[in-house]
């Protein structure tokens, strides 16, 4: 039935992974005071956390997870002001709880940031229709201030039947909640929005530290898990196959885009739909995002992502591409690590030109 089917229909639209660098590119070049950089820079997140909590900024010698550690561990021996600026006394609150403060904190400082947020060509990237899904590693959603907690869906499948049982509620929330794609004033179709890192709507779900960072790939990992089960269905064909990656990616578009299938093997089960799933099978535009090694999580998905496709002849899904310096690792982007192509730039402006370029190559 599959192998029937035209080579087109295994199209699927990329998808944008945006990172903090999309509002540099938005805002250029800002005071170092200026409270939007709180939208883009870590370090000047975290320094605003500690001053507003009214205590010890870290060093900047640390990384930003590192000084996060750092701060609630602070707050919890010697005090701090909670979100509503009342005095915590010393010793008088767990770590977790210090925590939950801080982030609702810094969802409150990102939402401030957010404020009369442009409305120019560049802030409107992550709205053009010929996404297929946008995969924000950022909190905010600046771009999209028509979005409220209501916009929010997440998967009907529970936990137990799709396979997360050992998923705490946070990462949940971060793998399986999205914004789902809706028409704009426009008549253009929003793509679907996620955010693993945690958003501003949910400020308990804000990826900031060491804990947080430390679960993301234990929680990755059993997703896929539930994925793989999922494609290797009694009756389905094969993954590793042309049939079963069409069949794949035809799920994946009904179960994230809402497109129409007359194909009535796939209302049962339905795809677990997670922004995992989206990652391993559309084409990757990442933007904005450093991905450092150190990015454990994103690097083993890229990783399984290669394997998947190996033996199948999908060569537009296939493509993951990256825009980066000319002078950020050019050696180590030339090997093209598990197919990522780098979108080389000596300048931001060229970079994003260059990512809308590769947007109109990929329509189908």
């Amino acid at each position: 039935m599959f192998e029937s089917m035209p080579a087109r229909s295994t199209f699927l639209k990329p998808a944008l992974i945006l990172g903090s660098g999309f509002h540099r590119h938005v805002f250029g070049e800002r005071p170092p005071q200026d409270h939007r950089n709180c939208l883009y820079d870590w370090q000047v997140l975290v320094s605003a956390t500690a001053d507003h909590m009214q205590v010890a900024c870290p060093s900047m010698e640390q990384s930003p997870v590192l000084r996060w550690e750092t701060l609630i561990n602070r707050a919890v021996r010697e005090g701090y002001r909670d979100r509503k600026g009342a005095w915590q006394i010393p010793n008088d609150n767990a770590a977790y709880q210090v925590e939950r403060d801080a982030k609702a904190i810094v969802a409150n400082l990102i939402t401030a940031a957010s404020e009369q947020y442009p409305e120019s060509t560049r802030a409107r990237i992550p709205l053009d229709e010929r996404w297929g899904c946008v995969i924000s590693l950022n909190f905010d959603h600046a771009w999209r201030p028509d979005l409220n907690r209501q916009h929010f869906q997440a998967s009907s499948r529970s936990l137990a039947t799709a396979g997360f049982r050992k998923i705490n509620s946070r990462e949940w929330c971060r793998l399986n909640t999205s914004a789902p794609p809706f028409a704009s004033e426009a008549s253009s179709r929003l793509p679907r929005l996620w955010f693993p890192n945690g958003s501003t709507l949910q400020p308990e779900s804000i990826r900031m530290g060491l804990h947080d960072y430390g679960s993301a790939p234990a929680a990755i990992r059993h997703v896929f898990n539930g994925l793989k089960a999922w494609e290797n269905r009694p009756g389905a064909p094969s993954a590793a196959s042309q049939a079963g990656f069409t069949q794949s990616a035809v799920a994946l578009r009904v179960a994230s885009e809402g497109q129409n299938s007359l194909d009535k093997a796939l209302s049962e089960p339905p795809m677990p739909l997670t922004w995992v799933a989206e990652f391993l099978y559309r084409p990757l535009v990442f933007a904005g995002v450093g991905l450092s090694e150190q990015e454990s999580g994103l690097w083993w998905l890229l990783a399984q992502r290669a394997r998947n496709l190996v033996r199948v002849e999908a060569p537009q899904n296939a493509s993951a591409r990256i825009l980066v310096h000319r002078e950020d690792r050019p050696a180590f982007w030339a090997t093209r690590p598990f197919g990522l192509r780098a979108i080389s730039c000596s300048n931001w402006d060229e970079g994003w030109e260059q990512v809308m370029t590769i947007l109109n190559e990929e329509k189908p």
